[in-house]
């Protein structure tokens, strides 16, 4: 979420901007947390730089029309590998391209051969593989996003330990003085407790966890923001306009946007 928002906002920003200009900037992102497979999310998260990639790498490699399979998939890999290393000389980011292309080569094989798209299906067993599908790719899209935030590759296999909670349940301990009982629990689970995220308070986790579940249905469910202004929907911009800025007056510290190192 951090990193769809940031970036997300900064080409918004950017979009905005150039109106003023007159400048008409592309779109760069269309709600890419609600892709339901790897080839749409790649449609929908950083167009330009897919668009890059496709027209000055993946095409002039031979793309899908030269050679078989095994050439077309090599070209896809070739290409994420070095939309990887544009993002950073960093072994991280080039095993993130290397595992976004190796998603992408998996869902092409699982298209053609086992789930070919047009087949109709009852509405209930539509809508159960879309949310299976949808929930798998976002679980993979999360986990490559360690790999691409995570200074080493020791950091992140630590994180993607404790996202799979091999290293047990952690609650703050400001949390576990409002709870009977809690530290035997934890201690018999094997578990155990840790100071909240900068000394705050109980109210203070509790806003995060409320805002982290927000902010994600926002990203899931609500209309972005270029759907939000060819409708004219004024009220919905203005009411995200004044939750930003409340949310920028009000935050405890600034924060630099993470995309300005690319």
């Amino acid at each position: 979420l951090q990193l769809y928002y940031d970036f997300s906002g900064y080409s918004d920003m950017a979009i905005g901007l150039g109106c003023i200009l007159n400048i008409r900037l592309p779109m760069n992102f269309n709600s890419p947390y609600r892709a339901t497979n790897i080839i749409d999310f790649w449609r929908c998260w950083h167009i330009t730089l897919s668009r890059f990639l496709r027209d000055y790498l993946y095409i002039p490699l031979g793309g899908s029309r030269v050679g078989g399979k095994v050439r077309r998939y090599g070209n896809l890999m070739v290409t994420m590998l070095i939309g990887g290393l544009w993002h950073g000389a960093g072994w991280n980011f080039v095993f993130w391209g290397g595992l976004h292309g190796a998603y992408l080569l998996v869902n092409h094989a699982w298209r053609n051969n086992v789930d070919p798209p047009g087949g109709q299906l009852p509405w209930v067993v539509a809508k159960a593989k879309n949310g299976t599908y949808w929930l798998i790719t976002f679980i993979a899209v999360c986990v490559a996003w360690v790999f691409f935030r995570a200074v080493t590759f020791e950091g992140a296999f630590e994180i993607l330990k404790g996202m799979a909670g091999l290293n047990g349940f952690v609650l703050p301990n400001q949390i576990i003085s409002f709870i009977p009982m809690a530290d035997k629990l934890l201690f018999l689970a094997g578990t155990g407790t840790m100071p909240l995220l900068g000394g705050g308070t109980v109210l203070g986790a509790v806003e995060q966890v409320c805002m982290t579940c927000l902010f994600l249905c926002v990203a899931l469910f609500s209309m972005n923001l270029h759907a939000m202004s060819d409708r004219r929907r004024l009220f919905i911009l203005l009411l995200s306009f004044a939750f930003t800025i409340q949310r920028v007056f009000f935050s405890p510290a600034p924060s630099d946007f993470i995309y300005f190192q690319f």
